[in-house]
């Protein structure tokens, strides 16, 4: 049954018409009342208008654009005004009101404020709005990036900059989410900052919604001759980043540290930037038993062994280099390591003094891998060579452990 004829649909749409075009006037009219009792008071007073607006019942249909009205009030004074503790005040209150009623339009004006006023409070309520009213702003983005970067820059120069600021960029920066600035922030967490600083930009680096395994990736794995190359001690930086990272899957912290272990065996020139990165590698290989290393970990094991002979690499680096073999769990793995423990069984035989740590390392290795070629070397040690009964309760444990 048909209710309204076409007259009677008329007149519903202009109801609905009428209604919205007298909402929008009653919005107008109350914003142009505001705006004129903002325009006749001082700078106190208009401070006031803004904060008694705030209160109004209608307060979310207008005070966006009220302050945003404010803030260009502001930007139009600043060149005489930008020191003025009152200006200063105005522009805190619109900040915080233009981000809390979502007025995007103001973000240009913000991030212009910004830049003419140096005052540490208004720099830091502006950015705290641009962290919500800058998301998808390229200009706000790109500005952004560049304002940390020359920070950057005059901070290495041992300049004086605003630490409280660059806390707020950085944390801005992160909510803003735009994958153009991890450059940056891994520029930032590259130098001696503050730990507020440092702490705010890793959080920064998490929270942005990119392929942050990949940008660290990269860094790694750049080219040591190419004219873009990561210096050595900014691929450390970039493993240790990931490494700690809650983003990063084990999946990805396992192609980053075999990465790391591939950058660190290709440095001939004992870089301790290099050598710390392939040491650190070894253990984060080593819990993620991660098998694709099988032949660098071999190759890691004869350079540490030759450096632990040469006294340029400890007992520890050591032992962790067999751990790694062990958790490879191949044959090629198990061939290794059974030789060396032969070669050490030979110097038992002879009475020359063996590490009792290192034949440890080497059983349980054994043992964990269960590749029955170790089986005489770990009888002999369990049966007929003279070592500890801590030792050979070791090589009873592993000989348990073969695979037949």
């Amino acid at each position: 049954m048909r209710i309204y004829g076409k007259s009677g649909r008329k007149g519903i749409l202009f109801f609905i018409f009428y209604f919205l075009c007298y909402s929008l006037t009653a919005q107008d009219t109350i914003l142009t009342s505001y705006k004129q009792s903002f325009v006749k008071v001082d700078l106190i007073g208009k401070v006031r208008v803004l904060r008694d607006a705030v209160l109004d019942e209608r307060a979310e249909e207008f005070m966006g654009r009220l302050c945003g009205f404010a803030l260009n009030y502001a930007l139009l004074n600043g060149d005489i005004m930008n020191d003025d503790a009152d200006m200063i005040d105005l522009i805190n209150v619109a900040a915080k009101g233009a981000a809390e009623f979502g007025n995007k339009d103001s973000s240009k004006t913000l991030w212009d404020l910004f830049l003419v006023y140096d005052n540490v409070l208004a720099r830091v309520e502006i950015l705290n709005a641009l962290g919500i009213l800058g998301q998808g702003n390229a200009e706000i983005v790109n500005g952004l990036n560049r304002f940390l970067m020359d920070q950057n820059a005059l901070f290495s120069s041992d300049m004086t900059i605003n630490h409280p600021v660059i806390r707020e960029a950085v944390s801005t920066i992160g909510k803003i989410g735009d994958i153009s600035s991890y450059l940056v922030l891994f520029s930032t967490l590259s130098l001696s900052y503050p730990e507020e600083i440092l702490e705010a930009a890793t959080a920064s680096l998490d929270e942005i919604p990119g392929d942050l395994d990949q940008f660290l990736l990269n860094v790694i794995q750049i080219n040591p001759a190419a004219e873009s190359a990561a210096l050595p001690a900014e691929k450390l930086l970039a493993f240790q980043l990931g490494v700690k990272s809650e983003k990063l899957t084990d999946f990805g912290k396992g192609k980053l540290a075999q990465a790391a272990l591939e950058a660190g065996l290709d440095d001939t020139g004992n870089n301790a930037d290099l050598v710390d990165l392939r040491y650190q590698s070894v253990r984060v290989l080593t819990d993620l038993k991660w098998v694709r290393v099988s032949e660098m970990a071999i190759k890691h094991f004869y350079r540490v062994q030759t450096d632990y002979t040469n006294a340029s690499a400890t007992k520890a680096q050591f032992i962790d280099a067999i751990n790694l073999l062990s958790a490879m769990g191949t044959t090629d793995a198990a061939k290794v390591l059974t030789l060396q423990l032969g070669l050490i069984n030979s110097q038992v035989e002879q009475k020359i003094h063996h590490d009792e740590d290192i034949v440890i390392a080497f059983v349980n290795a054994l043992g964990e891998i269960g590749d029955k070629l170790a089986f005489d070397d770990l009888l002999r040690i369990r049966d007929f060579l003279n070592y500890s009964g801590r030792v050979k309760t070791a090589a009873n444990a592993s000989l348990s452990r073969l695979k037949w």
